[in-house]
């Protein structure tokens, strides 16, 4: 019996890769001989049949993957090759904050005592469609003023009526893999 040599090459190069998409990565795999020519090929991805061409490129979800192309060669060897790919999300989530000027819709960093201020925060992350995303307003009792906050289902709005002061918005963004990122700005009341 005559036996083939294949080779798994993957594109990108590595058997680690970067989730690059809403829950995994698409791979590039290519089969090749060390010497001769391929004239069937069979994928199979963690035992399912994935394709039969000498390039396929599937989608592989987070975690681990098992990999194996078997070929028959064109003067009728035969041979099997197995590889893991492992899918990780290392990429923590990115958060856009900022205070917003409710009449005009301008991002703003201070504010008068009666402004009303809404406070804005987007998350994108490339793996995880939804991170969790946790926000806190911090509201020191400076000079013994009062600030006032009304919530609506799509914004809360914010108030003072003392000056000078300060609110600060910290947000926490944390992604299913467990990767975080942190957010920390800040609104100045003046006269």
């Amino acid at each position: 019996k005559r036996v083939a040599t294949p080779v798994i090459d993957i594109e990108p190069e590595g058997t680690e890769q970067e989730c690059s998409e809403s829950g995994g990565t698409t791979v590039q795999l290519t089969a090749s001989l060390t010497v001769g020519n391929i004239a069937s090929v069979t994928w199979m991805i963690d035992g399912v049949f994935a394709g039969d061409t000498k390039i396929i490129t599937p989608f592989l979800a987070l975690g681990q993957h098992s990999v194996q192309v078997d070929v028959v060669a064109d003067n009728g060897a035969t041979g099997s090759a197995t590889d893991t790919i492992t899918v990780t999300d290392t990429t923590a989530p990115q958060i856009e904050a900022a205070f917003i000027n409710a009449q005009t819709g301008q991002v703003i960093t201070q504010a008068s005592p009666s402004d009303r201020v809404s406070p804005s925060v987007n998350v994108t992350e490339v793996c995880d469609p939804e991170p969790v995303i946790n926000a806190v307003v911090g509201i020191p009792s400076e000079n013994g003023g009062f600030f006032f906050a009304n919530q609506t289902p799509n914004s809360t709005l914010l108030r003072s009526n003392t000056s000078p002061g300060h609110i600060e918005l910290s947000i926490l963004a944390k992604d299913a893999s467990g990767n975080t990122a942190t957010e920390n700005i800040q609104l100045e009341f003046v006269k």
